[in-house]
């Protein structure tokens, strides 16, 4: 991605007060001239250039070092679809996520993103490695998945911007109850929480003293955009209409007799996961206080909901590549909804949001 020197949004921390930090840029192309003509090679003898300009050496040191990475990594195998897709089972803790009410403020991720950006997103990407343990966060004795879900976010932001951060069983508990209306000691009252009341939650009040930027709904059928958005964000929040197909499955996926039946969406209930990488076959994800695999297809049949969050912790520490996405688009329209939430609060004419590519013509 090209370079930006792009404002950070509204409310997020900048104390260098540096616009973000990008990518390396992509490896210059060869010089024909470098490259030995085809008709002079042996049969099935790749050409090889003769010199790589250093600035091209130096562009893909980031992206080897990556690769090498993944290639010590356990997973390894399926982040390159080598090997098969095996995965190890994790024990099964409770579901507990509400279908969110439709909000015709949420933003859209969509709207931000400039088509250059799909071609500069790798193929792979994993965030997990860095995050020493992660936890169940009571998701095995109450439902609250929605809010563990975001606990491992957390740590996941902090393990890859610098030191990480746990959040106790405490803060994640006192979280749940405020979003949801949990009693504890009262079973009757460990109904579940929606995502969007969890990430408005989690955005004024904060959880575990923690508070995201903003947040953008992002389609699960669009595997570019999900892509994107782990890329971009260091993670993605991902609601799942899960079937009982799922229950002792090594790897979630649509089974053999397809979504009906036991594999119907939602036969087992709703559940809320955070998103630690991707690869050719599917996507890496923390549920349970374990890492897990699922399908694209998994995903594309039983995900009804995603978000891109906008952390501190990792705009903070520069950890996020502003190449193609539209910020300075996303903070006016950001300032707009808070505008109209301050108008409907205090009674005058709300102003309505402008358009996106209005807002753009003015800049």
């Amino acid at each position: 991605p090209a370079a930006a020197q792009t404002p950070l949004l509204p409310g997020v921390d900048n104390p260098s007060a540096a616009a973000l930090p990008t990518r390396a840029p992509a490896p210059a192309a060869l010089s024909p001239s470098l490259v030995a003509p085809a008709a002079a090679l042996p049969p099935r003898q790749a050409a090889a250039p003769a010199e790589r300009p250093a600035a091209a050496r130096a562009a893909r040191k980031p992206v080897r070092a990556q690769l090498k990475r993944l290639a010590r990594s356990k997973p390894a195998a399926q982040f390159d679809g080598a090997g098969g897709f095996d995965s190890s089972a994790v024990g099964s803790g409770k579901l507990g996520r509400v279908s969110s009410q439709p909000d015709a403020r949420t933003l859209a991720l969509s709207n931000y993103l400039s088509p250059r950006l799909a071609k500069a997103v790798p193929s792979r990407a994993d965030f997990s490695p860095k995050v020493k343990h992660w936890g169940m966060m009571l998701n095995d004795k109450i439902g609250d998945c929605t809010v563990a879900a975001a606990g491992h976010q957390i740590q996941q932001w902090t393990a890859n911007a610098g030191a990480q951060r746990t959040p106790s069983d405490r803060s994640i508990l006192s979280a749940y109850e405020a979003v949801s209306g949990y009693v504890p000691g009262d079973p009757s009252t460990d109904g579940g929480a929606d995502m969007l009341t969890v990430l408005k939650y989690w955005r004024k009040t904060g959880i575990a003293r923690d508070k995201i930027g903003a947040f953008a709904s992002v389609d699960p059928s669009q595997f570019d955009h999900i892509r994107t958005a782990i890329w971009l964000f260091g993670g993605a929040y991902l609601g799942l209409a899960m079937p009982k197909s799922a229950q002792g499955q090594k790897v979630w996926d649509v089974p053999a007799g397809g979504a009906t039946g036991a594999g119907a969406p939602g036969s087992w209930g709703g559940h809320a996961v955070a998103a630690a990488g991707y690869g050719p076959k599917g996507l890496l994800i923390v549920t349970w206080g374990e890492l897990k695999w699922m399908t694209w297809d998994f995903l594309k049949t039983y995900g009804d909901e995603a978000y891109a969050i906008i952390s501190r912790d990792f705009l903070r520490n520069g950890k996020t590549p502003n190449g193609g996405l539209d910020l300075a688009a996303l903070k006016a329209d950001l300032e707009t909804v808070a505008d109209v939430r301050a108008s409907r609060g205090s009674g005058k004419r709300p102003v309505r949001p402008r358009p996106l590519e209005r807002a753009r013509r003015r800049r």
